[in-house]
């Protein structure tokens, strides 16, 4: 069924309600728009949540449920999905300062474990430091639920074009529909 909102005495159709969303939508809206088109799985399986976006800033917060799998036999968060967080972070925030219009292709990700992951309630901060036509620098930080610091992470990437990442999609759909018909 469409998404309708009434509007004095009337309904507002799919299509107004398109071009109403893409006028008034936050950044956190766009940020599900693109994710939605492309898909970024990672972050879900991750048990990544996009809370906030800012654009002007370059800032997103990211609320992370590790799953019971992740925990080594330490009882902390493997070290590879802490980094897996950050980088998620990381990349986020360099796309919401890009306003949408990029994807981050991580080149180097430098991970530094202050703590023990040792809670399912987390939250991490990313900000992107720059973002050229050529480059990114990226950081984000992750945090248990009392706020304290357990990790901190610096990004380079390469910005890809939103389109070039589409064309990419398309062709490796393309290539999986291939493989499944043999």
């Amino acid at each position: 069924m469409s998404e309708q909102i009434r509007d004095e005495g009337g309904f507002v159709g799919e299509q107004e309600l398109a071009l109403l969303t893409h006028e008034e939508e936050t950044a956190l809206d766009r940020y599900h728009r693109v994710t939605a088109d492309l898909g970024n799985p990672i972050l879900g399986h991750l048990g990544g949540e996009a809370l906030e976006m800012d654009e002007e800033a370059g800032e997103c917060l990211i609320a992370f449920a590790p799953r019971d799998e992740f925990f080594n036999p330490f009882g902390s968060v493997q070290g590879g999905v802490v980094a897996g967080m950050l980088d998620s972070t990381a990349a986020i925030a360099a796309v919401a300062k890009s306003r949408f219009t990029v994807i981050t292709q991580t080149l180097e990700l430098k991970t530094s474990y202050v703590m023990p992951v040792v809670v399912h309630s987390l939250k991490a901060r990313g900000r992107c430091i720059r973002l050229g036509r050529s480059v990114i620098f990226s950081e984000a930080d992750l945090f248990d639920d009392k706020g304290r610091l357990l990790a901190r992470a610096s990004m380079t990437g390469r910005p890809v074009p939103l389109d070039e990442v589409r064309a990419l999609k398309r062709r490796a759909d393309d290539l999986k529909r291939k493989i499944a018909q043999r």
